[in-house]
């Protein structure tokens, strides 16, 4: 494998990703419901809102009952608090639940009576008795499980082994005693051991209870102590089946919905360009084509991005094998002159005459030099693509005395703002002195450079007093190879050279102008 080689190791298709991404977002609604425990939170707050309403309707029974049984004050407990105090004067005071399964503490299972120090009082026997078709008729429908406790907490109703005895240690009945309204969450103690499935959920395994203080004249004269296990969140499930059901369908095919868009829009053209990829290194041209779908925007991004490029690369295949048999013809020629010169100097070194050995030798160095020069514009183009650091930028006045130095050519820089432009000190001194040996080349002797800013670029006028370019010959100017200064030495790549620079630093040049001399139109960005 390759250094540069892609690490060949298992990486999941964008289509598994999306559907483990589906099954998640299916599977979250119902996660929540069982781990975060919304839907049990609810069902005991039910249950304690349920509670406090049976209690509070068997209160008003208790407290009335109290007051025509005509209960001495004596027997009366403690002063009422809170809401129930706050009601002498307010009628409308809600109770609201206030159990929270995520944070409460569960206790452990209710205690057992204990033996009273005293008996109840006999009035509070017969209510107790009087109010019991009541309490019996409430239990039967909501399975609460109730008890009437006097002031001191002794059970007036309730089974009857356990009439008389006491639950005032219990500590939701020491609030109730204290004039409060008290709920705690206590251990659910089960006859039987529940279905395995109910272990999943803390409801299965807790029963709420509350206690509710009977108020008469502003003081507790008694509590009403009841208790229910909350529906289970299964149970729950169970009688809302059907629309339960129809949401899970509804879920269903919204899902669906967004994995038949997300296929269409991010998987398929994703594929297709995968595809399209393969075409393209095995060589077929009608890959390049544009595809049919993109889906997104950043596909289609991506897409042009990549046929983009991959046509600039077709292209320069093209251009490489074009660029190449110039190179093999450019090459030949004064490699065919230097060789048939010096075998002719070996083959007749004998009756050679000195002008004609000097003759020969001449053509040979001035081969030679064209090699040279040749040479080292391959070796110009060939870096045209290589960035440097260009941050600082350079400015074309700086370069005024390099280029008197290497032409006789009058040159003049008109550049009084110095613009820096995004190009290397080196590269835009390639640039200037192949146009100054252009315009040499062809007849000129004076060659003015123009800099001016327009917006976010500079466009920098080349001008000569040279022959001009003829109309037929414009279109060639920026062609390989071409030239109509041969016989001078000219070897055709200056012009592509400076071409393949500017492109490189998203600049242009243009030919403007031949009337009179040659004018070229350079564009750069600036810095700044």
């Amino acid at each position: 494998m390759s250094r540069d080689a892609t690490p060949r190791k298992y990486r999941p298709p964008i289509r598994l990703i999306l559907m483990v991404m589906l099954l998640i977002a299916f599977a979250t609604p119902l996660v929540g419901l069982f781990f975060l425990r919304v839907i049990e939170n609810q069902l005991v707050r039910r249950t304690e809102a349920e509670l406090i309403g049976q209690t509070a309707a068997l209160a008003a029974s208790y407290s009335s009952e109290i007051k025509r049984a005509g209960i001495e004050k004596v027997w009366l407990g403690k002063e009422a608090k809170g809401v129930f105090r706050d009601s002498l004067t307010d009628p409308y005071l809600p109770l609201p639940p206030t159990i929270d399964l995520a944070i409460d503490r569960i206790h452990p299972p209710r205690p057992v009576p204990e033996q009273a120090l005293s008996p109840p009082a006999s009035g509070y026997l017969i209510v107790g008795q009087t109010i019991a078709p009541i309490v019996q008729a409430t239990v039967r429908r909501t399975l609460a499980g109730v008890y009437l406790l006097d002031a001191q907490g002794r059970i007036i109703y309730g089974p009857d082994a356990e009439i008389g005895m006491s639950l005032d240690h219990v500590e939701e009945v020491k609030a109730a005693l204290d004039g409060e309204f008290a709920s705690t969450l206590r251990t659910r103690l089960r006859e039987f051991p529940p279905p395995w499935v109910y272990s999943f959920t803390k409801g299965a395994s807790l029963r709420v209870f509350t206690a509710f203080p009977v108020i008469v004249d502003g003081r507790t004269a008694g509590v009403v102590y009841a208790s229910r296990s909350p529906r289970h969140v299964l149970q729950m499930m169970a009688a809302e089946s059907e629309k339960l059901y129809l949401a899970g369908v509804v879920m269903a095919l919204a899902l669906a919905g967004f994995g038949y868009i997300a296929s269409r829009a991010i998987t398929r053209p994703i594929r297709a360009l995968t595809e399209r990829t393969r075409l393209i290194a095995s060589g077929d041209p009608n890959a390049l084509k544009p595809l049919k779908s993109h889906g997104t925007a950043e596909v289609a991004e991506l897409s042009e991005a990549f046929l983009r490029t991959a046509r600039q690369l077709h292209d320069r295949g093209d251009d490489i094998a074009s660029f190449a048999a110039h190179v093999s013809h450019e090459l030949k020629s004064p490699l065919t002159a230097i060789q048939g010169a010096a075998e002719l100097i070996r083959d007749n070194e004998d009756i050679m005459t000195g002008e004609e050995r000097e003759g020969f030798l001449n053509n040979i160095i001035k081969d030679s030099e064209r090699l040279t020069l040749l040479v080292r514009r391959l070796l110009e183009l060939a870096r045209a693509d290589k960035g440097e650091d260009e941050a600082t930028g350079t400015d074309v006045a700086s370069l005024a005395q390099l280029l008197d130095d290497r032409t006789a050519m009058k040159v003049v820089v008109n550049d009084p703002d110095q613009i820096a432009l995004k190009i290397s000190e080196e590269k835009l001194a390639i640039i200037l002195t192949n146009m100054v040996d252009n315009s040499a080349r062809h007849g000129a002797s004076e060659l003015t450079v123009t800099v001016r800013r327009k917006g976010a670029e500079a466009e920098i006028t080349v001008a000569d007093n040279g022959e001009g370019v003829s109309p037929r010959n414009e279109a060639r100017l920026f062609e390989p190879f071409f030239t109509t200064a041969r016989t001078e030495g000219g070897t055709g790549m200056g012009l592509p050279i400076i071409q393949a620079m500017l492109v490189a630093r998203d600049g242009s040049i243009e030919f403007v102008g031949g009337k009179g001399g040659a004018v070229f139109l350079v564009r750069l960005g600036v810095v700044g």
